[in-house]
């Protein structure tokens, strides 16, 4: 049995219109600073995208998990796009990739669906096609 708390943390908008960062707290407001934990927000590694402090956040989810069994599922994810413009398959996974986001809510349901469990989510949006014809 694993006694370690489960790791329930968040990622932060930070730094100014122009130029946005992201940084990664914890329940008690502790900033990650790259190596562990801090009080002080100024000392937080910055995330040029929200994307890239999600996947800090998975890596650091998973610290304690790599010994388990892992099981893979899989299930549907719809983009319908409405454009009377030509967009290529490469342009429409690039936005894709930087719009979208899952959001998992574990302070109230878990990080998985039991204790000691945790369940990453993600979309792989390179292997997204076409299934249906143009104007179908």
């Amino acid at each position: 049995m694993n006694d370690k708390q489960p790791l329930v943390l968040s990622v932060h908008i930070v730094g100014s219109a122009q130029f946005p960062r992201w940084i990664i707290s914890d329940p008690w407001l502790r900033y990650y600073d790259g190596e562990g934990w801090t009080m002080n927000q100024a000392m937080a590694v910055r995330f040029a995208s929200s994307n890239e402090a999600c996947v800090e956040v998975q890596r650091l989810q998973m610290s304690g998990h790599e010994e388990r069994q892992v099981r893979r599922y899989r299930t549907s994810v719809y983009l319908d796009l409405f454009a009377d413009k030509e967009i290529s398959l490469d342009e429409l996974k690039e936005w894709a990739f930087r719009v979208s986001k899952l959001v998992m809510d574990p302070a109230a349901c878990g990080l998985g669906p039991k204790p000691e469990t945790l369940g990453n989510i993600s979309i792989e949006w390179s292997e997204l096609e076409q299934i249906n014809e143009e104007g179908a």
